[in-house]
């Protein structure tokens, strides 16, 4: 094997899974590839790169475009003015718009903006909601004790506004955009430049076309320079680069050290008789235990739905390692005196942010150097007890402009860089310092034996004496060395989460509406890729998978022997910087991913898009099986986009579907065919599973075939209609439901459920209809299917909420049944004479090989069979033009994505195979795939590989959920909206290597009796109709890889019989696979698909599905 790696490698035919020889590799695998780490210089890949930079000359260069940094733009602009000079200002934001990456709901001291906007309320600013009322709280488990708030005292909102803080930055960058004021948003901020002389010369943004491997894309584009005079950070909290800052010039010399907390936030719409406008409430006491800092704050927003704002603040100095902050957070909304404002409403938002809590101590004791200065946040402007900042930011923002224009004006400095020296004397002098100096002893009084207790007693002491007291308490240790030994911790263990007021925690995530580019070095970077195992898991069993609240972090098997690894989520990363201060040795370094990543919390007001997926049953593409359908083709197709090259990754119902709905592969779902034995019909009677089980027991079936209930307990519950009901979409199905459906509850995931018991069928039928079975005689299903669907959207006229349709009917699957009204209509038409038709290979695997040719009077019935399955197919033509023009007439077809395809393909006739799926030629496994919706240009034609588990992902993109980590798909929406005509064949850079699964179904119980096959042979589907010719066997599982890239279009299979027999096809030379031409390969070739075959079926999450890729 190591010497086909090598050639491999030599030929540049396939890029393999890293695989490395030494122990200690693979107990410690390479996680961080990020070019901070592992510094190009030496790296071969990048020989010959253009690095040159773009550079820009301004005058002030402001970092972050937050509260802080847009004040100092502002008044940076606004002091030039009066002064009748020009100067270039220029803000750097890595968020996608201004305010992107601010959480909403805060209260906000206005004396800030009363002294940038004087009339700020007739120029529109959006703070709406004055505080009406303040309480303050102490909960104990089951109660809640008031405490008194007096005027004057730090928790007295009294004149402050409870406002939509991303909203608030979003109109400042207007204002300052109005004064001449250069954004840029998107642009991600990623190195300090230096002069010579030390001063501080400017920043530069990222390079952009990284691979996640580290190496050059052909999409590498080196980042700008913006040389300035002066260069302001206004990173907010835990900047990657005020870090380096305050290391460069020993900014924090003489202070304490910074402690900070974790702030977790959602936003509700509740009921209007709950909703008090201009509230404000804030608790301490449970759940956090005495020795844990924390507390809640909720406030009433005045706008049009009754909105609410409820967070939870944890202090990052916590001791047990089991604890996580969201998880505390999401009890504290249990809680008997909290839970009731949650009831019955619904949330639409999540977020969280580290925040400063050092306090005065902890303010750096030099806030300018030689080019520069520390605004907001940055510099650690926070009042602990008012949970406040915005208004200290934007104060710090507007002296820092006016110190770096009397620097810029001035005399000549000592430094090529300006450092703006008149700006510590101004904070100094402003409501800043004094504010921060009285309640200096706050925090720290916490830092006693009795804990909460203690601090609330100290703590009072010092706001009752206005901070005059003759003392100045000091913070404990650092936060990251807080933590105690997991041994020495009672474990935690959280409620599960009821998915009404408390949910877990990806379906948190994916209302952050959090996005990055997949394919980059994680920006989560690890000094040593040795000490999340030999350190935080040995020690604390990996703090990580608990201290952050997006999921990035997880531990997962290494290998069979019980050793774990590290692995990084960086797709779902919300940019908190929790893990960069808490992680106890301080191995993972924050630094920026590409510009424009990140959350997107200013977008939770955009209108989400519904999504309607009409699938079809054994539809052919091949075949001409789209033929009928002449409204689907132009309402869908015609009107959107036309993927030429999609495949189902199992040619069968019941794994095919749960791919489709899972995003997985069957090796992974563990679905692998139609039977119970192989992982369908999770749901059974009790009759029916006490059958299977004897079953098992008789046949002495591996214990790993027992997967139908892996199905129900693993995988459904994390279901694509799950993570949607969960970002707050209505989902409704109706048809058949993965096969034979037999349960007698609704599958996980959907408001509505109209499914399937049994087969297809399309009269005498019964429907689980939510909560009860009914059975229909002459209704014709595809048409009550097609009522069913037109009545909920009807009633989502009046719902705001979006909504997920999904609709399955059984054509044109058998017993091909058209409606009456459609009999007859393709009288005349005889199945497709393909060149392959009826003719039997002996170059194909024995099940094909060894039958006859089909005689005549089996052709006669496949002729009326083709001509019924286009029959039925009209039934569904109907319904979908029907569902599209009543989107239409309630106004919700262009907001709705609209996609068609089906399960698998299908074969009548070919290599004298009557009538089935399960082979692994191109009739069955290509589907047709049609999809239309926002952004998608008319007429888009896509050649890109399509995959049914690509379905999954891309339908989340479209609600603005992450994409899970263990979904084995990639999202289609790039090659959707990119352009109107894709062509991967002429794209040098495209590849993709697909997988294609099918286990035989043949048991000694499936033979047919009618025809002359043995138990002993274990064939399956040997129909009397179709001449006994038998269309599975139990040795009919295979895997191949279909294999795209640039001139090449392949498929390679190889079956799991005594011969290892292997077939493969040049498909673009060979399209109906009649030359088996394995033996024409060379051996390399061969090798190196074989091997490729062997990781693919062996992957797991589109990571490492991804990585698989033949050249």
């Amino acid at each position: 094997m190591s010497a086909l790696m090598k050639v491999a490698r030599v030929n540049k035919l396939f890029t393999p899974i890293i695989v490395r020889s030494a122990s200690d590799s693979v107990k410690y695998p390479k996680i961080t590839t990020h070019y901070t780490i592992h510094p190009r210089d030496n790296d071969e890949r990048w020989k010959g790169v253009n690095m040159e930079r773009f550079i820009d000359e301004v005058d002030v260069v402001i970092v972050g475009g937050g509260p802080a940094g847009m004040s100092a733009a502002i008044r940076a602009k606004q002091l030039a003015a009066e002064q009748q000079k020009e100067i270039r200002v220029c803000v750097v934001e890595k968020a996608a718009e201004v305010g992107g990456h601010i959480l909403s709901g805060a209260v906000v001291d206005p004396v800030s903006i009363n002294e940038l906007f004087p009339n700020w309320k007739e120029m529109g600013a959006p703070l709406n909601t004055p505080v009406t009322k303040d309480t303050f709280s102490y909960l104990t488990d089951a109660g809640r004790i008031s405490i008194p708030i007096f005027k004057g005292w730090p928790m007295d909102n009294h004149g402050n506004y409870v406002v939509r803080l991303g909203h608030l930055v979003k109109w400042l960058g207007e204002q300052a955009e109005a004064l001449g004021v250069e954004i840029y948003p998107g642009c991600a901020a990623a190195e300090v430049l230096f002069h010579k002389d030390g001063s501080v010369k400017g920043v530069a943004t990222n390079d952009v076309g990284i691979a996640k491997d580290g190496s050059p894309k052909d999409t590498f584009a080196r980042g700008m320079e913006l040389h300035a005079k002066t260069t302001i950070f206004a990173e907010g909290c835990r900047g990657h680069l005020t870090k380096q800052i305050m290391r460069q010039f020993n900014l924090n010399e003489g202070s304490q050290h910074q402690t900070y907390g974790i702030g977790l936030k959602e936003v509700w719409e509740i009921q209007p008789e709950k909703h008090q406008p201009g509230l404000v409430e804030h608790t301490i006491g449970w759940p956090l235990d005495k020795l844990t800092y924390g507390g809640s704050f909720l406030y009433h927003l005045n706008e049009p739905t009754p909105t609410i704002a409820v967070g939870f603040v944890v202090g990052l100095d916590y001791q047990n390692p089991w604890l996580s902050p969201f998880q505390e957070f999401q009890r504290f909304k249990t809680h008997p005196k909290v839970r009731e404002v949650f009831e019955g409403a619904n949330r639409i938002a999540y977020g969280a942010r580290a925040i400063n809590e050092g306090g005065f101590q902890s303010l750096p004791s030099k806030l300018t150097f030689p080019g520069g200065c520390l605004v907001g946040c940055s510099a650690g402007f926070l009042n602990v007890p008012k949970i406040k900042g915005s208004h200290y930011a934007m104060k710090s923002g507007m002296l820092a402009a006016e110190s770096a224009l009397e620097s810029i004006m001035g005399e000549k400095q000592e430094t090529t860089g300006y450092e703006p020296k008149s700006y510590p004397d101004k904070i100094k002098n402003s409501f800043i310092w004094k504010d921060l100096y009285k309640v200096r002893n706050v925090r720290p009084s916490f830092h006693n034996p009795l804990g909460l207790y203690g601090g609330m007693m100290l703590s009072g002491i010092s706001i009752f004496l206005g901070g005059r007291e003759p003392w100045t308490l000091k913070h404990a240790g650092l936060d990251n060395q807080s933590l105690k030994l997991a041994s020495q911790c009672p474990q935690i263990v959280y409620p599960k989460p009821d998915n009404k007021i408390s949910f877990d925690l990806l379906s948190s995530v994916a209302l952050t509406g959090t996005n990055h580019e997949g394919d980059q070095p994680a920006h989560l970077t690890l000094h040593s890729d040795r000490t999340p195992i030999d350190h935080n898991w040995a020690l604390y069993e990996g703090p990580e998978q608990r201290f952050c609240p997006a999921g990035v972090y997880e531990y997962v098997p290494n290998d069979e022997g019980g050793n774990m690894k590290l692995q990084i989520n960086a797709q779902n990363c919300i940019h908190c910087k929790t893990c960069d201060i808490k992680d106890p040795k301080q191995n993972i370094n924050w630094v920026v991913p590409e510009g424009g990543g990140g959350p997107a919390y200013n977008a939770y007001a955009q209108e989400a898009s519904n999504i309607v997926l009409f699938l079809s049953d054994d539809q052919d593409l091949y075949l001409h099986g789209m033929k009928p359908m002449h409204q689907t083709q132009r309402l869908i197709g015609t009107r959107g986009a036309t993927l030429t090259n999609a495949f189902t990754t199992s040619p069968l119902c019941c794994p095919s579907r749960a791919s489709l709905l899972s995003g997985m592969y069957a090796h992974n779902h563990r679905t692998f065919n139609n039977s119970a034995s192989g992982g369908c019909n999770g749901m059974l009677d009790c009759l029916e599973l006490f059958k299977t089980v004897l079953n098992i027991l008789k046949h002495f079936i591996q214990s790993r075939s027992i997967t139908g209930m892996h199905w129900r307990k693993h995988i459904e519950p994390e279901a694509l209609p799950v993570l949607l009901q969960r970002k707050g979409y209505e989902t409704f199905f109706a048809g058949k439901y993965l096969n034979e459906y037999k349960g007698k509850e609704v599958p996980p995931g959907w408001n509505e459920f109209y499914g399937l018991h049994g087969n297809s069928r399309y009269y005498n039928y019964t429907l689980r209809e939510n909560a009860h079975n009914k059975t229909y005689g002459y209704v014709y299903l595809t048409d009550l299917l097609r009522k069913r669907a037109l009545k909920f959207i009807n009633e989502r006229v009046n719902n705001s909420k979006p909504f997920f349709l999904m609709l399955a009917p059984p054509a044109p699957h058998h017993p091909f049944t058209p409606a009456e009204r459609h009999q007859g209509l393709f009288d005349g038409i005889t199945a497709l004479k393909t060149p392959n038709f009826n003719k039997v290979f002996k170059d194909k695997h024995w099940l094909l090989a060894n039958f006859e040719k089909i005689p005549n009077i089996t052709l006669d019935i496949m002729d009326i069979y083709f001509q019924k399955r286009w029959e039925s197919l009209l039934a569904v033509d109907e319904m979908v033009a029907a569902v599209i023009k009543r989107l239409d007439r309630q106004d919700q077809l262009e907001n709705t994505y609209i996609i068609y395809t089906s399960d698998n393909g299908y074969h009548i006739g070919q290599f004298a195979q009557p009538f089935d799926k399960r082979q692994p030629y191109e009739t069955d496994i290509r589907v047709p795939l049609l999809i239309r919706g926002p952004q998608i240009s008319p007429g888009t034609n896509v050649n890109a590989v399509a995959g049914l588990i690509d379905l999954a992902p891309t339908i989340l993109e479209w609600a603005s959920i992450p994409h899970p980590a263990r979904m084995d798909g990639q999202s289609l929406q790039p090659f959707l909206v990119n352009s109107d005509v894709y062509d991967a064949a002429m794209d040098k850079t495209y590849r993709r290597s697909l997988l294609i699964q099918h286990h035989g179904e043949g048991t000694v119980d499936t033979y047919n009796s009618l025809c002359p096959w043995g138990r002993n042979d274990r064939l399956y589907e040997c129909n009397w109709e179709a001449d006994c010719h038998c269309q599975d066997a139990w040795n009919n599982t295979y895997s191949c890889v279909r294999h795209f890239s640039y001139q090449v279009n392949r498929l390679y299979c190889e079956f799991s019989d005594r011969e290892n027999f292997v077939e493969a096809y040049e498909v673009d030379k060979d399209i109906y696979q009649m030359n088996n031409n394995v033996n024409e390969w060379l051996p390399i070739e061969r090798g190196l698909y074989s091997l490729a075959l062997a990781n693919l079926t062996r992957c797991a999450g589109a990571a490492s599905c991804a990585d698989i890729i033949l050249k």
